[in-house]
């Protein structure tokens, strides 16, 4: 575009000053851009409200469940990190965020260049046209909203998966654990039936005894073995999945014990706070949207353009336009796509009050799983205490002659059963906590860390 001299400084001036009306006037209009607009549920007051999930509340209110001086809370970071770095959701999350980001500019004005090239009655020119939304009965903002909306799902999704990566890695470690536990219950078991052989050995040659207790020893020790190399094997299989899991290399001698991770992880207090949860309560404001969306799309849209162009003599022209779009007023099936947006709002209420419901049923499961198990792990630490105190009199009793290695390997592998189900117990309470904060989210923080993207 050409222009020169002061006539044409003065019409891009105008032009400015055409585009500033066309705002003002939007901001004018009632609703343009905000104003009030019911919300289901109850809004402020519901025990979710979707203010309360947009607003990034729940990312303050966050807490761990796990102490982070753990080795439970030091590989959780881990394996946050590793979910991190192999997630495509980051993207999507940023793709999500720029679409938001795009939506709320939507009510600036857009300027553009134009250029027209005619012949006959229509001339030639360039210059710049400047368009401006004055009013759509809040269809506009309803998109920025839906677009705000999709951000924050995609936020919620992205804390949902790395809670479920977190989870499975640390209950690959507990089970790590468990199996190093069950190993070194086994080994301890060899031992004490190598002592008893011993013994065994001795009163044979004394030929106080026969064959038929060393052949049950004998068995005995086959068996015990069978299941350590059993056990071994689940270590080996429970270490690589862990090193595919978060990238940590754990051996057997690096504190694989129930000790390390005692009280390492705390039930989050119950209160309607997870991520599904969430999810699902801003699925009803999402769906309640595009309900009043359906409405809206009956009304009609109010824009406001200028142009600034040079014309066939090379002069510039302007020109300033509001122009009225009619909605459906008739036809296209508009009642009818409004009657199916209120169904599929009255759906997304009822599969929030569902899985609301469904929360709070499995809060309750695993509250009454955690009092069993933690009564059943005092019940076999009992029996272990019996089974010992059995085998202080067997000595007496053996030394008297009163009885058998028989006697004594039935005590010691009914000990060996009971540490075995005592680590079994001890890793099912741990993955009871575990499973417990994932589902308030409490694994791995709401909000990602600086740095982490």
């Amino acid at each position: 575009m050409t222009i020169s001299g002061k006539k044409p400084v003065f019409r891009a001036h105008r032009l400015c000053q055409i585009g500033v009306i066309l705002g003002l006037s939007c901001l004018a209009l009632s609703g343009c851009v905000n104003g009030p607009r019911p919300t289901p549920l109850g809004g402020e007051g519901a025990a979710m409200s979707a203010q309360y999930v947009m607003g990034g509340s729940y990312q303050r209110d966050w807490r761990a469940a796990l102490r982070g001086d753990t080795a439970l809370g030091r590989l959780a970071d881990e394996a946050e990190a590793l979910s991190i770095a192999r997630s495509p959701t980051v993207f999507e999350l940023r793709a999500a965020e720029a679409e938001s980001a795009a939506e709320a500019s939507a009510w600036f004005p857009r300027i553009r260049p134009v250029a027209t090239a005619g012949a006959g009655a229509v001339s030639s020119g360039v210059g710049i046209s400047v368009t401006q939304l004055i009013y759509d009965f809040a269809q506009t903002r309803t998109r920025r909203e839906q677009a705000e909306i999709a951000r924050a799902v995609t936020e919620i999704d992205f804390w949902a998966e790395r809670n479920d990566d977190v989870r499975d890695a640390l209950t690959t470690y507990i089970a790590a654990i468990e199996t190093n536990e069950i190993i070194a219950t086994r080994r301890d078991l060899e031992q004490r039936l190598v002592a008893l052989a011993a013994l065994e050995a001795e009163r044979r040659e004394a030929g106080v005894t026969g064959q038929g207790d060393s052949l049950f020893l004998d068995i005995t020790r086959q068996e015990n073995r069978r299941e350590l190399i059993r056990a071994e094997a689940r270590l080996v299989d429970a270490q690589a999945q862990l090193l595919r899991d978060t990238g940590v290399n754990v051996t057997a001698d690096a504190g694989l014990r129930f000790a390390a991770v005692e009280a390492a992880c705390s039930t989050p207090a119950p209160r309607p706070y997870s991520p599904e949860l969430m999810r699902a309560r801003l699925a009803v404001e999402l769906a309640a949207m595009e309900e009043e969306e359906a409405r809206r799309s009956l009304f009609p849209t109010v824009t406001g353009a200028a142009d600034l162009r040079t014309g066939r003599d090379g002069a510039p022209s302007d020109n300033a336009r509001v122009t009225l779009e009619g909605g459906t007023l008739a036809g296209g099936g508009g009642r009818f796509r409004i009657e199916a947006a209120e169904q599929l709002t009255l759906a997304a209420s009822q599969e929030f009050e569902n899985l609301d419901a469904d929360l709070t049923r499995e809060l309750d499961r695993l509250s009454i799983e955690k009092r069993a198990l933690t009564n059943t792990l005092r019940d076999y630490q009992e029996l272990v205490r019996a089974t010992e105190a059995s085998l202080g009199l067997f000595e007496d009793r053996f030394a008297a002659g009163a009885a058998s290695i028989s006697e004594a390997v039935r005590l010691e592998v009914e000990r060996s059963a009971n540490l075995v189900a005592i680590a079994e117990t001890r890793a099912d309470l741990v993955g009871n906590c575990l499973e417990a904060a994932r589902v308030f989210g409490a694994l791995a923080p709401a909000e990602l860390r600086a740095g982490s993207q």
